[in-house]
Parts: structure tokens; C-alpha cells; sequence
């Protein structure tokens, strides 16, 4: 089982929740621990409770949801009736700052942090709040688990090892992390006298200092008149002399580095298994990519924002976050809508992504589908086709409340004539199972390596009995390849820190004195019990 701090890797289906509710019911009966926390997304709040009403329907247990208006109320009932079950206290990564003085009158025996990729941004308030609940619930076991640690890049590690107790990252700061395993460049965003935007790569801090020590009047905002750097943008020479203020200075990640250093860090903190490794059984996994042009319509438009918006495009840093980021709006046209000045979306006369997804459901027979997409319009669209068509289907995103997405998904699981389900990644791409389909199609992608990764998998786990196929539609020439190409650079960077880290050479207790946490024999029966 899980002993001492440490990270559960395992591949998608492979059975995390399960392995984690078996620990929970050894220390339940071996060692009368009555109270776990599990933290994660809120919409895997329904896979804990079926999991535990599965598994754990022989033990006197109970799953208490601590989330919403009376998160608190039950928290102090709990207090109150020093219960004799085991108890699971299910809450939020953005819940759990507001309830954390709850959780510490309770004799807390094991913290859990599903879905860990989740906390990999060290500075954001989810991870401190993360950390502060483990240091403030010494007696409690740590534990991370995850599928997708840290697809977006290796920095992620940092955090989710500092969780699990102070320098088990190896590292004694976020910033020697990054500068140990991440490869990057020094850049200067500046900008003219004209008024462009230019940036400056500078190679190492010296050359920065030095620069500024020699052309920065004392006092002044950092206004430079000569540039002993690369120009990054077009037209501007060294030569030239421009007048030149510094607006920010920031690191650019190029690539990565040590990443067999890494890897003896996980090996040492972290249990990690692959799909290959322990479902030798489990079908193949085919990733095709369809090509879709395109209308004369959206192409237009398309490349008109471009031109109208090449500054701010080049000035925003790329994201798919916030409602007036040029690279989302540029995303949605490619897509077949745009948003107006109220908010209001409009539709492309011709859908060419919707067009070719009708082809594939002719061409799939009586097999069920899942298709996904991160954008309600779109969302709409195909469920207008669909219905068009009457295909019957069901809906998955934020609008359908939480408490009708279990008898949705048992429908679309359970009813032969149910061949679709529509829905959002952000909403329906965790803790679910639904082996029922073996075919996916992912309509665009969004920008987040282990959202991909989920939505995948959510088909692709154990109890599936046909080869999985994942159907990219992907337009070219708008930014879809791109995005697509950079997901699967990223996990496969995962890959390289992961490959070799087996279960039976991981998790050691950094308690201080560098010691086995457990005997030899204890941790092949740990071994054992997790396979």
C-alpha cells in the first residue's frame, strides 16, 4: 500500500481511486483511522462516492461532501458525533483554504490529492493552501495522485514535491528547480520610440546588469540608446540606435535538461506505473488526425482578425485564458463562431468541423462516440446537427447541474439507442468511465497537455475491451496544428522523467535522517498490494 509521503503515478485507469480507498481501509482496520481527506476537482466529487459504494460496501463508511454553503456546518457535525465509520471528507482545491481550521480539529489520519496536476503552479493560492493544510496536519500521510503530474512542463514537480514535505524536490528553491532542469533563454520586452513592441535576448544576467549600469541614467525608468543584444523582430539593427524602454524581463523555456536527475527525484518520491506495464491485456490506442479546411467565410474572417490584430497577437502572451485574449478569439473563428461586443455568439453559415463529424458517425455504424469540445457554441451546434439527424445524444458542460450528470452518463452507458455523448473536457474529463465507447473524437483542442491526456483516457483504461481510436479534427493553417504538435511534446517530456520509476524502487520516508520508512518485506507486500 501507500507508506510514508509519497506520489502515486499511475497511468489513467489504471486504478488510483481504488488503490487509494484499499489503503484507506487497511489504516480503518488496522490502526482505527477513522478520518481521510481526498482533495480534487469537483467534478470527480461523484466518482469517490461510487467508488466507495463499490468498494467499500461491506465497511460502516461514509462519504461527507465539503463543498458549498454548508460545507462547514457538516464539518462541525462531524466534530460533534465522534463517529465509529470509516470517513471520507471529499473537497475542493478551491474549497479547502476556507475549512482548513475545520479539518484540524479532526484527527486527520491521511490527506489525498487527486488529480496533483492541479497544484503544479507554485505560487498559486490552491498549492500554498495545499502546503499549509499539510504542515498544519503533521500526523497526517501525504499523498498525490495523478496520471498527468505535470504534463505542461518539468517545473511542475517542484510543488507537487515540496507537498509532500520540505526539499524533497531536491531543490531549496522554485528558482534553482527551474534553472536545474529547464532550459531557457533571458528576454527583454521593450519597446520603441515608434511605439513596436521588440524583444531583446540577452545571455546571461551579467550582460544585463552591465548594460544597464552603462546606459541607464540613474534615476530613469530603464531607457536605453544602444542595443548590444539580438533583435528579435523585424527590421530593427543594432545599428540603428532606436530609443528603447524596457517594459519587463522574463525567461523563456526552450527546452529542458538533467532530466535524469529528475528522474532519480521521482524515483525516490513517487510509485509510477504505465498502462504497458500492468494491463498487458488492455487494447491499442490509435491517434488519427483529420484534416478540415476551412470555409471561404471563416478563412476570410480568420485572416482579416489576424491582420487587424498581428500587435496584440504578438504583444499577448499566448492563452486561451480571458474572454478578450486575441489567441482565444482567433481559436473560436477557426471553430465557426465568433462572440459580438455583448457577449452574444453568432455561427458561420457552414460548419466544415460538424460536416466531417456527421461523416465519422456514418462511417462508426452502432459504435457509441464521444466527442468533445471546450466551447458551448460549438457544444450547440452539434447538438442542433444531432438532432437534425435524429441521433440520439446527451450533453455534458457547466450548465447541467452536477446532480444530473450521473443519470446522463448512466444513460449514455446503459441505452443501446444512445450513441452520442457531447461534452465539455473541463467538465466530464475526469472520473469518469466510459469503456462503453471506443471511439473519440476531439473537435479542437485546448491548450492544457493533461486535459488531452484525461479526455483520452476517460475510453482508454482497464475494463476496455476494443482498440481505442481518438479522431483529431484539426484545421490548417490557423494555430490547431501548432497546439497539437506542442501537446504531445509535452507529455512526451513527461515520459523521459517517468520511464523506469517502478513501483517496488519508490517512495522513501524523508523524514530527515534518509532512512527506509518501512522494512524491505513491508514494501514488497506495498508492492504487491498496489499491482
Amino acid at each position: 500500500m501507500l507508506l510514508g509521503n509519497c506520489a502515486l503515478w499511475l497511468d489513467m485507469g489504471l486504478g488510483k481511486t481504488f488503490v487509494t480507498l484499499l489503503y484507506f481501509l487497511l489504516r480503518f482496520r488496522r490502526d482505527g483511522c477513522k478520518y481521510f481527506v481526498v482533495v480534487c476537482p469537483t467534478t470527480v466529487f461523484g466518482a469517490w462516492q461510487e467508488e466507495a459504494a463499490i468498494h467499500l460496501s461491506k465497511v460502516p463508511h461514509q462519504v461527507v461532501i465539503a463543498h458549498g454553503t454548508r460545507k462547514r456546518k457538516l464539518l462541525s457535525q462531524l466534530r460533534q458525533e465522534q463517529t465509529q465509520k470509516l470517513t471520507i471528507i471529499v473537497t475542493s482545491y478551491e474549497t479547502l483554504a476556507s475549512i482548513a481550521n475545520y479539518l484540524e480539529l479532526l484527527d486527520v489520519s491521511g490527506i489525498v490529492f487527486d488529480e496533483a496536476s492541479k497544484i503544479k503552479n507554485h505560487s498559486a493560492k490552491r498549492t500554498k493552501s495545499a502546503q499549509s493544510i499539510t504542515r498544519n496536519l503533521p500526523n497526517a500521510s501525504v499523498h498525490l495522485l495523478s496520471g498527468t503530474p505535470s504534463s505542461k512542463n518539468v517545473e511542475g514537480y517542484y510543488p507537487l514535491y515540496e507537498i509532500l514535505g520540505p526539499r524533497r524536490s531536491g531543490a531549496d528553491s522554485p528558482i534553482v528547480f527551474r534553472n536545474t532542469y529547464v532550459e531557457s533563454v533571458r528576454i527583454a520586452r521593450c519597446r520603441t520610440s515608434e511605439g513596436e513592441i521588440v524583444f531583446i535576448k540577452y545571455d546571461t544576467e551579467s550582460d544585463y546588469e552591465n548594460w544597464a549600469r552603462r546606459h541607464c541614467p540613474r534615476g530613469s525608468n530603464q531607457t536605453y540608446w544602444q542595443l548590444h543584444y539580438i533583435l528579435e523582430t523585424r527590421g530593427i539593427r543594432a545599428g540603428n540606435r532606436p530609443h528603447i524602454s524596457v517594459l519587463n524581463c522574463f525567461h523563456k523555456p526552450i527546452g529542458t535538461k538533467n532530466l535524469d536527475q529528475l528522474h532519480q527525484i521521482t524515483l525516490s518520491n513517487a510509485y509510477c506505473l504505465k498502462k504497458e506495464e500492468v494491463a498487458k491485456d488492455l487494447p491499442s490506442k490509435t491517434n488519427v488526425v483529420r484534416s478540415v479546411e476551412m470555409s471561404e467565410e471563416i478563412e476570410e474572417v480568420y485572416h482579416k482578425f489576424k491582420e487587424e490584430n498581428h500587435i496584440a497577437l504578438r504583444e499577448t502572451r499566448f492563452s486561451f485564458t480571458g474572454t478578450g485574449n486575441p489567441h482565444l478569439k482567433l481559436h473560436q473563428i477557426a471553430n465557426g463562431f465568433f462572440y459580438d461586443a455583448d457577449g452574444q455568439p453568432h455561427w458561420f453559415e457552414e460548419q466544415p468541423k460538424i460536416t466531417e463529424l456527421l461523416a465519422i458517425l456514418e462511417e462508426a455504424g452502432d459504435q457509441k462516440i464521444v466527442i468533445w469540445s471546450p466551447f458551448r457554441p460549438q457544444i450547440k451546434r452539434i447538438h442542433d446537427a444531432l438532432t437534425e439527424e435524429k441521433i440520439e445524444h446527451i450533453l455534458i458542460h457547466g450548465d447541467v447541474p452536477p446532480s444530473a450528470r450521473a443519470g446522463l452518463i448512466s444513460h449514455f452507458r446503459t441505452k443501446p439507442e444512445c450513441k452520442c455523448l457531447v461534452a465539455n473536457p473541463d467538465v466530464a474529463g475526469m472520473g469518469l468511465t466510459l469503456v462503453e465507447s471506443h471511439l473519440a473524437v476531439v473537435m479542437t483542442n485546448w491548450y492544457k497537455a493533461d486535459v488531452r491526456a484525461q479526455l483520452i483516457d476517460r475510453l482508454h483504461r482497464i475494463g476496455q475491451h476494443h482498440p481505442v481510436t481518438v479522431v483529431d479534427l484539426v484545421s490548417p493553417g490557423t494555430l490547431e496544428p501548432h497546439i497539437l504538435r506542442c501537446l504531445k511534446s509535452n507529455l512526451d517530456i513527461e515520459g523521459e522523467v517517468l520511464t523506469g520509476a517502478q513501483l517496488k524502487g519508490a517512495a522513501r520516508d524523508h523524514r530527515g535522517d534518509g532512512q527506509e520508512a518501512r522494512s524491505t518485506e513491508e514494501s514488497e507486500v506495498a508492492a504487491h498490494g498496489t499491482r
